[in-house]
């Protein structure tokens, strides 16, 4: 990859970025994303205005992770509460499987919280939230677009 930051992902915007995959190792968890903005704060920006770029790898030092499917509340037309749905904890065996049909979804945000790097996407007429736990973070991609 010819750029790379290291903690930098507080320098990109995620929101309507599109995965491309998740790939876990022995020591940390690839994030393979497209549609990336790169804010004109990133250091590798040489430009003030934002920027844009695709196949973006996001590389988080850690192995640990968890997928949830969000939880919702339904209501009638009164907008009482009719059925509530918690959060619902994937297995940690159909992890790679669930994200792999998840190639092409939108993300809503990926950020990082006390050291849990937090990533909400949204699949059809659910949204998912993917949690590895991490040290660091390495951005690597080829080029800037236009916006």
């Amino acid at each position: 990859m010819r750029f790379t930051t290291e903690n930098e992902m507080h320098n990109f915007d995620f929101v309507e970025a599109v995965l491309q995959g998740v790939d876990k190792r022995n020591d940390h968890v690839d994030v393979m994303l497209a549609n990336v903005k790169i804010l004109g704060t990133n250091s590798c920006n040489r430009d003030i205005v934002s920027k844009r770029t695709n196949d973006l790898v996001v590389r988080i030092a850690g192995n640990t992770w968890r997928l949830y499917e969000e939880g919702y509340q339904l209501f009638d037309a009164d907008l009482k509460p009719i059925k509530t749905v918690e959060d619902r904890l994937v297995k940690e065996e159909d992890i790679q499987h669930d994200l792999d049909l998840f190639t092409d979804c939108f993300l809503d945000s990926f950020e990082k919280q006390n050291g849990v790097y937090v990533m909400t996407l949204r699949v059809e007429d659910h949204t998912w939230r993917l949690e590895i736990d991490g040290t660091k973070d390495t951005e690597m991609w080829d080029r800037f677009l236009s916006l």
